[in-house]
C-alpha cells in the first residue's frame, strides 16, 4: 500500500511538472545557422513541437558556428546549433558548453557541402588555389579547417591562401 501512493504521488508530481503543463511558455533563444544542417530547429518550431513542450522560441539565424558558440557563450542565445571545432576551440580556453544532442553528421556517402568555382574558372586542383582569398561563412570553423586540409592533399599549399 505504501509503495502504491509513493508511485501515485511520483506520478502526480511528474505530471505538474512536465514542460508543456505551465500557462505561460518558457521563452528560449536558440541560435542556428542558415544551412540544411539545422533545419531541425525550424521544423521543430513550424511543427508546434516546442510549443506542445512549453517553449516560446525565438530563432534567430547566425552566419557560422563559431559566431553561434560566442552568442551562446555571451548569453545572446540560450541555445546553439554550431560545429564541434568551436566548441572545441572555446574547450581549450575554459569556456564551458554542455553538448544537448547531436544534429547532423557528414559522411562520405551523403556529401552535403562542397567547394565550388565558376564553370570557366582556371581553378581545378589545389594547386590552383594557391595565393589566392577564398571565402568562407566563418573563421574557425569546420568549413575553413576541411578546405584547407582538400588545398594540401590537391597539390597546393594552405600556408599561401588567405580566408
Amino acid at each position: 500500500m505504501k509503495l502504491s501512493r509513493l508511485m501515485l504521488s511520483l506520478t502526480l508530481l511528474l505530471a505538474l511538472a512536465a514542460p508543456g503543463a505551465t500557462q505561460t511558455p518558457a521563452k528560449l533563444h536558440v541560435a542556428v545557422i542558415p544551412l540544411e544542417n539545422s533545419a531541425q530547429a525550424f521544423y521543430a518550431k513550424e511543427m508546434g513541437f516546442f510549443a506542445k513542450e512549453g517553449l516560446d522560441v525565438d530563432m534567430t539565424s547566425i552566419q557560422s558556428g563559431s559566431a553561434v558558440a560566442a552568442a551562446v557563450a555571451g548569453g545572446a542565445a540560450d541555445v546553439g546549433f554550431s560545429s564541434l571545432v568551436p566548441l572545441a576551440i572555446a574547450h581549450t580556453k575554459n569556456v564551458p558548453f554542455v553538448l544537448v544532442a547531436a544534429g547532423a553528421m557528414w559522411t562520405q556517402g551523403a556529401r552535403n557541402s562542397a567547394l565550388f568555382v565558376p564553370g570557366d574558372s582556371a581553378v581545378r586542383t589545389g594547386k590552383d588555389l594557391n595565393g589566392k582569398t577564398l571565402a568562407c561563412a566563418g573563421l574557425g570553423t569546420l568549413t575553413e579547417y576541411a578546405t584547407r586540409a582538400w588545398i594540401n592533399q590537391h597539390g597546393g599549399d594552405v600556408a599561401t591562401v588567405k580566408f
